[in-house]
């Protein structure tokens, strides 16, 4: 397999990775049917087979030039890792600046930057095995391989991480291959296991609901087996095509145009494939994720794809300009050339570094997570009731004595109620009682196995104000999933309410959205959503041991800069890292689609008055696929006294704009004649 006809297989499958995240983002099963688009799908699929040529291609370069090149592993990761690592930093900005704007900061800044990480791995261990090369260099790349592929599943990365990895070795073995005569039979025997264990894997899902197959922890290891064995056939079916493809024929002009261009393609796919998601993110119906509003929606898929691919290649083809030129001129500084050259040195260096900085980061996280948890204690014991509700130990925050009792209550996206929901209350006095209840397993609420359904969490509620005398004059002011719960207490306990205010509530039409086109039963739903929480709570766990969840977090110390709780972010951050690690939010998520299904049809009670507040980017950006002013206006039943208020920002503005809510509450209580004007 000659480098030229590699290099123009992978021009084309770049410019297809291209195609299969844009199809990701407007065609997908799992978009919302409000911003689907059709003309993509046949692409959504294919990613992982598309990137296991690439990494067929490495292990096959990598053997080849390990057997042509004298001195080989001589600045082995100079060559290799210095220009993915400037691509990456150069795209990991840009993704930063977006990211920030947008307050979405998350790592990784670019959300497909996994293969960056994956083939940086693989070197090492290739440099490892291979070093010293002799029988048991490629048993021990294998293992090497195999334990990557466990880390990752067990942590949860995504089966994208792992499932086309395989075919590095592949590739491996075939560099030592001697290439055999031309034949259409092995690219075709290949080419039908690949369609063979993909047509399986598409439809494992369909597959076990028909035959009431539910281990899914078995199905989805069976999944992820054959989606390797298929990306393997694949790459071993592009190899033997490119031994098929005839020699240049200078004859014919168009076909040299299209090699050529293939080549020039060919050159700068590492680019190609982390500059394009930029511009997937910033055109595409939602910027990262489905809550957040887009940057420069394009509805029409061929502009779309147009101004993604133009867009694309000239920012990626100017970055491998860009390093070009530096690589250029690097040689010119004779002390980092050397410096850069002792491959062994800085190894060690970086791994020192490395080490140093993990110890640096434990041991400050550890520090600040003891100071945290006092600041916890005495906080709870200053302002926090324990109560009994619903055979729950409940955490409940009180303030004022007013007439009328404003019940402040979140999901288990809030750290904990009862301290960062204070923000509100800080502009509220005394005019009005305030109930900041927490839920089980958040805040200051200690866990509990027992099953989180709607009518559980509206027994709670009802629980805590009868414990605290609270009969009447009830405001409930539920904020994100909390509103299911508020729905679900105004069903089951409406004597006493006088009202409701609603932040970001998520309407019951939320729900159906987290299966559509992912998971055909509720049973699957809720497996892969415990498995997901449970991998992340391993990693959280080890973030947490080596401080690195400090940096994930940060964006803490900038939501929790008003009012009182500026000087809480670290107790919030600390709530927030134990909430994520409890049963009760496992419970919780896995419960959305059942409590939403369950509150499916809700209307309001014609006598009760209600605000809907709806943030710009939840309405504009149709989170969880759904329009949410229409949701809301469905279950309005008296546009006399309930109605839609829109304000500016996102669903964070509650902890980082307090006054605005505490204004909304001013203004409901003066409109509805509970205070005088």
């Amino acid at each position: 397999m000659t480098l030229q006809k590699s290099k123009r297989i992978l021009g084309i499958f770049a410019v297809l990775i291209m195609f299969h995240h844009m199809g990701q983002m407007v065609s997908a099963p799992w978009v919302a049917d409000s911003v689907r688009q059709p003309g993509l799908e046949v692409f959504v699929p294919i990613g992982y087979l598309l990137v296991s040529f690439f990494f067929f291609c490495s292990g096959y370069g990598l053997i080849r030039s390990l057997r042509t090149k004298e001195y080989y592993f001589v600045d082995f990761f100079v060559h290799r890792l210095n220009r993915i690592l400037f691509v990456t930093i150069v795209t990991g900005f840009v993704y930063f600046l977006l990211r920030v704007y947008k307050s979405v900061v998350s790592f990784p800044l670019n959300p497909f930057s996994w293969y960056v990480f994956t083939i940086a791995i693989l070197y090492v261990g290739f440099f490892l095995a291979y070093r010293k090369e002799g029988r048991a260099s490629f048993p021990v790349m294998c293992a090497w391989v195999l334990a990557y592929s466990v880390i990752c599943y067990v942590l949860g990365f995504g089966n994208w991480w792992i499932n086309a990895v395989p075919a590095f070795l592949v590739g491996i073995r075939f560099a030592d291959k001697k290439e055999e005569k031309k034949s259409i039979v092995w690219p075709a025997v290949c080419a039908a296991i690949a369609a063979a264990c993909f047509a399986v894997t598409e439809n494992a899902s369909a597959i076990a609901a028909a035959t009431g197959f539910k281990n899914y922890g078995v199905l989805d290891i069976c999944v992820v087996i054959l989606q390797m064995a298929g990306s393997s056939a694949f790459s071993v079916a592009c190899y033997y095509i490119t031994l098929l493809t005839p020699a240049e024929d200078a004859k014919n002009k168009a076909l040299a145009v299209v090699r050529k261009v293939l080549t020039f393609l060919g050159g700068f796919t590492l680019e190609i494939y982390l500059v394009h998601g930029i511009f997937v993110n910033v055109f595409g119906p939602n910027f990262i994720g489905n809550k957040v509003r887009p940057y420069c929606y394009i509805r029409s898929v061929p502009l779309y794809v147009l101004v993604v691919c133009v867009l694309s290649l000239g920012a990626a083809f100017g970055l491998k300009v860009l390093f070009d030129l530096i690589s250029e001129n690097y040689y010119r500084f004779t002390v980092l050339e050397k410096f850069m050259h002792n491959t062994k040195r800085n190894l060690i260096i970086l791994g020192v570094i490395v080490v140093i900085g993990t110890v640096y980061l434990g041991i400050k996280h550890n520090s600040d997570s003891a100071a945290a948890r006092d600041q916890l204690s005495k906080y709870k014991q200053s302002n926090i009731t324990m109560v009994d509700a619903a055979g729950e130990q409940i955490a409940v925050y009180t303030q004022g004595e007013g007439e009328y009792t404003v019940v402040l209550m979140s999901s288990m996206e809030a750290p904990g109620s009862t301290l960062n929901l204070r923000t509100i209350t800080s502009y509220l006095g005394d005019e009005y009682r305030v109930v900041i209840i927490d839920f089980p397993g958040s805040g200051f609420s200690p866990d509990s196995g027992a099953e989180k359904t709607v009518d559980h969490y509206a027994d709670i509620i009802k629980g805590v104000l009868d414990s605290l005398g609270i009969t009447d004059k009830i405001i409930l002011m539920p904020h994100s999933f909390a509103g299911l719960y508020a729905f679900r207490y105004i069903e089951k306990y409406p004597d006493g309410i006088a009202g409701m205010i609603c932040i970001d509530a998520a309407p019951p039409e939320a729900g159906p959205h987290l299966i559509q086109g992912k998971f055909k039963t509720t049973e699957e739903y809720e497996w892969n959503i415990e498995r997901g929480v449970r991998s992340d709570m391993l990693w959280n766990q080890l973030a947490t041991l080596t401080g690195y969840v400090d940096i994930e977090l940060v964006y803490f110390d900038l939501m929790f800069t008003e009012g009182i709780m500026k000087d809480y972010a670290p107790a919030i951050k600390e709530l927030f890292i134990e909430g994520n690690l409890s049963e009760s939010y496992i419970s919780e998520l896995t419960m959305i689609y059942a409590n939403s299904k369950t509150m499916s049809g809700f209307k309001l009670p014609e006598d009760i008055p209600v605000m809907f507040l709806l943030s710009s980017d939840v309405k504009y950006s149709k989170a969880y696929g759904i329009n949410w002013t229409t949701c809301y206006e469905r279950m309005i039943t008296n546009a006399d006294k309930q109605k839609v208020v829109n304000f500016t920002g996102n669903s964070y503005a509650v902890y980082y704009y307090p006054k605005l809510f505490s204004s909304q509450l001013t203004a409901f209580m003066k409109e509805n004649s509970y205070i005088a004007e």
